[in-house]
This record gives structure tokens, C-alpha cells and sequence, in this order.
């Protein structure tokens, strides 16, 4: 980011995640799975100035993805609306809620249902050269409450004028945050051990992961994991699961040609093995059926990177 410019380039109407990707130009976005049908889905408005990205998002489905801000960059997010769950790293996100992060390392964002959000993305330059970056610094990955949306409507004016003065929008976000207590999240134990579990099955997903054993190897009951886990992200160990891997089947799918594989070898690649309960699970998770996939050339958008997935075995054993 420049520092002196302000030349808006102002994004409206996009409709698409993939379209919402290639125009925040100050975020990184790794390891995207679809945990519902629509979840590519949503509207998308972005606002860039040369020391300042504003956005406003809304995803229409559910899914979970690494993110990250640009390099030497803090950013502050305030939750409109929390559907039902939602996750940003160890913080559980709910309506009225303000988090700050920065660009030292990715962050799981994990979310069940339909969400809304807006998010400032600031140059660390820009901060220091106003003198307010280790006042911002201070608050990173801690939250606050945005009593009344206050802040989130004072982000959204500037929004519905298309134009960012980047001095104003500092001194609104500082007016109304200085004036708030921070806290750092806190999580029970159970879903402490429900994130670490969560991202285990993430990282490790070609393997044949037994979640009753992996109640056992963190000391927690079979029955308070589920209940834990469901309570965080909205599923269950196993049902996270079965979408991790019905992704990664369809990624097998995108990428190997009807000449080489067949719906059946991926379907077992993956330890599937009841057939047509997976081509239902898949259908219902991605609108066509897998043969579908298969046979047509599909752009190549979103795709599952190979440092997604930390082992590359077949499945053994069984999974449906």
C-alpha cells in the first residue's frame, strides 16, 4: 500500500466468491471448502483506497478457509448478523461483535449457517504515520462489543458513498473503539479441545480418523465432544468430516478426466463405499451428481491446495 494517494476503486454488485477473491487485494485466502450448497454464494462490496481496504461481505452458506490479510496490515472486522455459528480462529463470532487481527499468521473462519460482516483493512505505515499503530496493536486478537452498531454504521455510510477519506474513516474507527473494553476470547475446556480436533480432522483429512479415538487421546468424552464441536461450529465431528472429504472428492473430480478415473474409484479413494449414499451426499452438497462433474470441463476456481492436506494415503476401512 502507497501512502499518499487516495484514488478509490470502488466494487459493487459482485455476486460470486470467486469474484470477491480477485478484488480484495488485501487478503489471502487458502484451503476453501463448501460445507453447504450455496456457500459461494452471497454479496460482496469493496471499497480500496491506497492505505485502507473497506468491505462488506455476506455469505449465503456455509464454509470454512484460512485467512489472511496482507502483509503489514491490521484489520477490524464488526459482525452485523451470526445466522446461527461462526468461528474466526479461537473466537466465536456473534452479532455486534468487534475482532482485530493482523497479518502474522492465517486464521480458520469457520461458519455454518448465512453471515454478515464488514471489515477495514489498514496499512501498518499508515497507522504508524497517524501514530496510532500501537494503540491498534494493542487491541490485536482481542474483541470488542459495537454497542448499538454504531461503529458498523458509521463503516456502512461510507460504504453507501462509494468513497473513503482515509483520514476521517481512522478517526471513527479510533472515536468510537478507544471508548470500549477489550477482552480476549474465552473458551471452555470442551471447546478448546474442539478447535484442536476440529483442526486435526482439517489437516490430516486423507486419513482414516477415528473421532472416537480422538475423544480418547484429549480426555473427553465421546457424547461431550458432539455436543462441544456442534455447539462451536454446528455440526458434529462426523458430519464436518463426511464434508471435508465429500470436497476433496469433488476436487478429484475437477481435476482428473473421464478417461483416466471413475466416479467409483474416487468414491473409494475417499472411503466411501456405500455408493449411492455418497452420489446423495454429493449431490445434495454440490447440486449435480458426481458423474456430472466428472464429464464436464469445469474453470478451475478455488482449488484445494496441496498444503491443505498434510498426508496423501487411500482411505482405508470405511466411511458413509
Amino acid at each position: 500500500m502507497k501512502k499518499k494517494s487516495n484514488k478509490i476503486l470502488s466494487i459493487t454488485n459482485i455476486s460470486t466468491y470467486n469474484e470477491m477473491v480477485a478484488s480484495a487485494q488485501n487478503w489471502n485466502f487458502a484451503c476453501t471448502f463448501q460445507l453447504s450448497t450455496n456457500a459461494f454464494n452471497g454479496k460482496y462490496t469493496i471499497l480500496t483506497s491506497e492505505n485502507i481496504e473497506l468491505a462488506y461481505v455476506e455469505y449465503n452458506g456455509a464454509m470454512i478457509r484460512d485467512t489472511k490479510t496482507k502483509e503489514n496490515t491490521t484489520s477490524i472486522a464488526i459482525i452485523k448478523e451470526v445466522s446461527d455459528k461462526a468461528c474466526f480462529g479461537i473466537t466465536k463470532l456473534k452479532a455486534n461483535d468487534i475482532i482485530i487481527f493482523d497479518s502474522r499468521k492465517y486464521f480458520s473462519f469457520i461458519y455454518n449457517q448465512p453471515l454478515k460482516y464488514q471489515v477495514i483493512t489498514i496499512s501498518n505505515d499508515f497507522l504508524k504515520e497517524k501514530k496510532l499503530y500501537k494503540y491498534f496493536s494493542s487491541l490485536v486478537n482481542k474483541k470488542m462489543t459495537d454497542t448499538n452498531f454504531t461503529l458498523y454504521k458509521s463503516l456502512n455510510n461510507i460504504i453507501q458513498n462509494k468513497t473513503i477519506n482515509e483520514i476521517d474513516a481512522l478517526d471513527i474507527l479510533y472515536n468510537i473503539m478507544h471508548e470500549k473494553v477489550p477482552i480476549k476470547p474465552k473458551l471452555t475446556r470442551g471447546e478448546q479441545i474442539s478447535i484442536l480436533i476440529k483442526d486435526e480432522i482439517y489437516a490430516h483429512v486423507d486419513m482414516n480418523i477415528d473421532i472416537a479415538l480422538m475423544a480418547k487421546k484429549h480426555n473427553i468424552s465421546q457424547r461431550s465432544l458432539q455436543t462441544n464441536f456442534k455447539a462451536i461450529f454446528g455440526f458434529t465431528p462426523k458430519y464436518f468430516f463426511q464434508l471435508i472429504k465429500l470436497n476433496l472428492a469433488h476436487q478429484d473430480f475437477k481435476n482428473k478426466s473421464i478417461e483416466h478415473t471413475t466416479v467409483l474409484k474416487i468414491a473409494n479413494k475417499w472411503g466411501f463405499k456405500h455408493h449411492g449414499r455418497f452420489a446423495e451426499q454429493y449431490t445434495k452438497l454440490f447440486n449435480e451428481h458426481p458423474s456430472t462433474t466428472l464429464k464436464r470441463t469445469m474453470i478451475k476456481e478455488q482449488e484445494i491446495q496441496p498444503e491443505c492436506i498434510l498426508r496423501k494415503e487411500e482411505m482405508g476401512g470405511e466411511y458413509y
